[in-house]
């Protein structure tokens, strides 16, 4: 998910999502300032911030306020389900995203065990929130608004989830609080496996989302509002067999699940309607002219 952010050939996901994402803004706000007649693409303005969490002993931590109490899961018939009190941290660039990444990955709980000598004790959660801001006033025409505000807002949530890994706790010799870590990840790691299992078969009316904190965060991302990839790492060793077997039985369960993404628009009518009467005087002056 990491890698090396400096080397370009052995980048993770997340460095090049944070590259990937700031191209195409740069390619989006290049295209408005050619298309200068276009008023909402003209107007249109990208805004990204982040957040970090982890999900240790089956509590949610804030990686970038440490200080912080427990981030507590809510649920909104408009935001739908999202992380009260976190913090969110506005970035301009690629590499402001991976410096903010950074400070929270030094604080993420990680221990050697025999399998792995940096074994992640918990489920790490990045959030992306993507706004894109329209104006859609004018102000040589609008007089009646103090001011020219950002009115329509497109927000999008990209979830970039390092989940830790299944232990068996003959081959990493766990004991005390690592023992007592991979109980709660494997309990979440079975929450997980059940929902996407009661997602997968359509018979099935109730998913049980709150048996873990994992799935609970995750609900809009199985089956949900979004659109969502899983991808499963492997051992090519025969020592692993049943851990790869396991994991890929996961991943085919994984694809059955049919998310019904859509996207999120919030409007302030009121705007709208100034957008649209200047429209309409602009068509009635065209249409005088032709008269």
């Amino acid at each position: 998910m990491v890698g090396d952010f400096n080397d370009k050939t052995d980048k993770g996901i997340i460095p090049r999502t944070f590259t990937y994402l700031y191209k195409k803004i740069n390619q989006k706000n290049s295209s408005a300032s050619q298309n200068e007649n276009n008023l909402e693409e003209s107007k249109s303005k990208y805004n990204i911030y982040l957040s970090f969490v982890q999900i240790y002993l089956e509590s949610i931590q804030d990686l970038l306020d440490i200080d912080s109490k427990e981030i507590r899961i809510r649920e909104d018939p408009e935001k739908g389900v999202f992380l009260e009190g976190v913090q969110w941290v506005k970035c301009k660039s690629a590499e402001e995203c991976y410096e903010v990444f950074h400070s929270g990955e030094i604080n993420r709980n990680t221990e050697s065990t025999k399998m792995n000598a940096h074994s992640s004790r918990s489920h790490a959660i990045l959030i992306l929130r993507i706004e894109n801001s329209i104006k859609v006033t004018d102000k040589t025409k609008v007089k009646t608004l103090k001011q020219e505000t950002d009115r329509i807002i497109t927000r999008s949530y990209l979830y970039l989830v390092d989940l830790a890994g299944s232990e068996r706790v003959k081959k990493t010799g766990a004991t005390d609080m690592r023992l007592e870590e991979a109980k709660k990840i494997n309990v979440s790691l079975l929450a997980l496996g059940n929902v996407i299992s009661a997602l997968s078969d359509n018979k099935t009316n109730h998913i049980s989302y709150r048996d873990s904190k994992l799935t609970r965060l995750l609900q809009e991302s199985l089956g949900g509002n979004s659109k969502t990839s899983l991808i499963v790492t492997v051992s090519p060793s025969d020592y692993n067999r049943d851990e790869t077997i396991s994991s890929l039985f996961f991943a085919s369960r994984a694809m059955k699940v049919e998310n019904k993404p859509k996207v999120n628009k919030s409007v302030d009518y009121q705007a709208l309607c100034v957008k649209l009467q200047y429209d309409l005087d602009k068509l009635n002056d065209e249409y005088a002219k032709l008269k």
